[in-house]
């Protein structure tokens, strides 16, 4: 499991690279223009997610109170670390970005991305199938993120290989978060509901006052409401689709494992007639 935790945490921080794409001036003025659309479209991915950690916590949960009190607190406290530390997330509009703090801003991704790791350290213990599901989501977001904080080092004066550097650096935080919440859950693996509660919750803390509400702001004051609908649906069909792929293919191997109990279960029986037989007197 930990190989599987390893692999998701790199090929997060491989997004941090994303960057690169904006040196070239066509890439660079699309996406300035559309980022807030790829906000969006992380709302729908996000969506799908939130309610998809939500179940699998009321359906292990002790009881229902235990784990709807789990996914409170999660959201309660994500809520107060985004208002008191709002550079752990940027999206977005580029012509503002220029007044926000390139250190401040590194340090709360820091921080930002060492939650994602213990989410799919959390996921990824629980099951595979959530925690692919995890990834794929973490991955979708971190595009937008990389991009934004991109522009914003690059507009604080930093270099294109400087700029790229800090983000992969930055990024690589993602394993402080991963590794040692696996090691902490398989130490303490009674804490994997609340873990699973207090993520859950955080992630709907995200949704509902960064991610709905940033698409809402932009929708009225370009007049395009309808766009950005269609991108929120657009990442919601799409993440549940792979929710949906991912889920009959973690059932099909499920399947598979228990037939070959069955057929190792009954290999072994037929040996031990034929054992008895051989040995009955005549």
């Amino acid at each position: 499991m930990l190989l599987y935790i390893l692999l998701a945490s790199f090929a997060i921080m491989l997004v941090s690279l994303i960057g690169i794409v904006t040196v070239w001036k066509y890439t660079r003025a699309y996406l300035e223009r559309n980022l807030n659309f790829f906000v969006s479209f992380a709302a729908g991915v996000f969506i799908v997610l939130v309610f998809t950690l939500i179940e699998e916590v009321l359906t292990h949960a002790h009881t229902l109170l235990y784990g709807l009190g789990w996914i409170v607190g999660g959201f309660v406290v994500a809520f107060f670390i985004t208002k008191l530390y709002p550079e752990s997330h940027h999206h977005g509009d580029t012509h503002q970005i220029k007044n926000v703090s390139s250190s401040r801003l590194i340090l709360g991704d820091s921080f930002h991305n060492i939650g994602d790791g213990i989410l799919l350290a959390v996921a990824f213990t629980t099951s595979p199938f959530l925690g692919v599901v995890t990834t794929l989501s973490v991955l979708f977001h971190e595009l937008v993120q990389e991009i934004s904080e991109f522009f914003v080092l690059r507009k604080s004066g930093h270099s294109t290989i400087t700029a790229l550097q800090i983000n992969f650096l930055t990024a690589s935080t993602i394993l402080i978060g991963s590794v040692g919440g696996y090691f902490f859950l398989e130490k303490f693996s009674a804490l994997e509901i609340p873990a699973l509660g207090l993520a859950a919750g955080a992630l709907f803390a995200l949704l509902t006052q960064d991610l709905i509400p940033h698409s809402l702001k932009y929708a009225v004051q370009k007049g395009c409401g309808y766009k950005h609908v269609l991108a929120v649906l657009a990442g919601a069909v799409i993440m549940f689709f792979i929710l949906t792929v991912t889920s009959l293919w973690h059932s099909h191997e499920h399947a598979i494992g228990h037939d070959d109990d069955h057929t190792l279960e009954a290999h072994s029986e037929e040996l031990h007639d034929d054992h008895e037989d051989h040995h009955e007197p005549h």
